[in-house]
């Protein structure tokens, strides 16, 4: 089902509330890592479509698409940070952290109001951000842009060495990109990291015009949780060698693609499955949803 405006939302969960069903909310729904098994239906803000930008606030609701708000955005010489190819709402509901969010934040940190519907009542709150639609229907919100860069450079360069893998890691952080991705795939290395110059005192990259971009890929996933990024990213890929695994500096979690998520934990990380909700969150949505009619 696919409401067209907040009330709607409200009389739709106020329903399944009273009768015990239970439904999932999406945006486009190509993102949530959730079990759908048990949910009884779903509904996506799609229709719920419009924005506006003014004065460098995008005022949305959430079945916008970010790629449209971003050329919109684009067009009036501002930079709208969010690089998530689905809805405003689903940026939020996952909080996603994408290159930008080296320089920019993620969607919680440019957020200045976030609105959302519960079975009981609607609610503006910005600890609903993150939590993967469990809370509630997140339907609009009101996000900053930045000035667009006329001319953002993009320096590369990869290495089977986790020692120079390291030292190039030290390097680019030194010159506080905007944009910083750490890759392992095949037994390589491979940084990433865009600048507003293109002349840094770096020897040794390849230098092109843009901002890096993170390859998703198949198979089991999970967010490991780490004290020292450019360190652990090193030695969760040494000795576990990840299909795939990634990680944007500024934060310290590795996007790890991998059979080996036990073997992960028995080395002293938290591990997260990727669909997994805030505990905080989850304590909060006894009040906010007490007939668990969201799943």
């Amino acid at each position: 089902m696919k409401p067209k405006d907040e009330i709607e939302v409200m009389q739709i969960l106020g329903e399944y509330s009273k009768t015990g069903k239970k439904i999932r909310i999406v945006g486009t729904g190509t993102h949530d890592a959730r079990s759908i098994s048990k949910a009884e239906d779903v509904m996506s803000t799609t229709e719920m479509s419009d924005f506006s930008i003014h004065e460098g606030v995008v005022e949305s609701y959430a079945g916008a698409l970010v790629p449209k708000i971003r050329e919109e955005a684009a067009e009036e010489g501002m930079l709208f940070p969010v690089i998530y190819d689905g809805t405003v709402g689903g940026a939020l509901a996952q909080n996603t952290v994408s290159s930008l969010s080296t320089g920019f934040g993620t969607p919680y940190d440019l957020t200045e109001m976030v609105r959302f519907v519960t079975p009981r009542r609607t609610f503006a709150w910005k600890g609903v951000i993150g939590s993967k639609g469990m809370l509630g229907a997140i339907t609009y919100s009101r996000m900053k842009t930045y000035a667009r860069p006329n001319h953002v450079y993009i320096y590369e360069r990869t290495t089977p060495d986790p020692g120079y893998f390291m030292l190039y890691s030290f390097i680019l952080s030194k010159f506080k990109p905007i944009a910083f991705v750490m890759e392992y795939e095949g037994g390589k290395y491979n940084v990433h990291a865009s600048f507003m110059k293109s002349d840094l005192p770096i020897e040794g990259f390849s230098v092109d015009e843009g901002i890096p971009a993170v390859e998703e890929s198949g198979g089991p996933s999970a967010v490991v949780q780490v004290d020292s990024l450019i360190s652990d990213f090193r030695r969760i890929t040494e000795e576990t060698n990840p299909a795939y695994a990634y990680a944007v500096y500024g934060y310290n979690y590795v996007f790890v693609y991998s059979s080996e998520l036990e073997q992960i934990s028995e080395m002293g990380y938290r591990v997260f499955h990727r669909g997994s909700v805030h505990p905080a969150q989850l304590k909060v949505k006894k009040f906010l949803d007490f007939t668990n009619t969201i799943l």
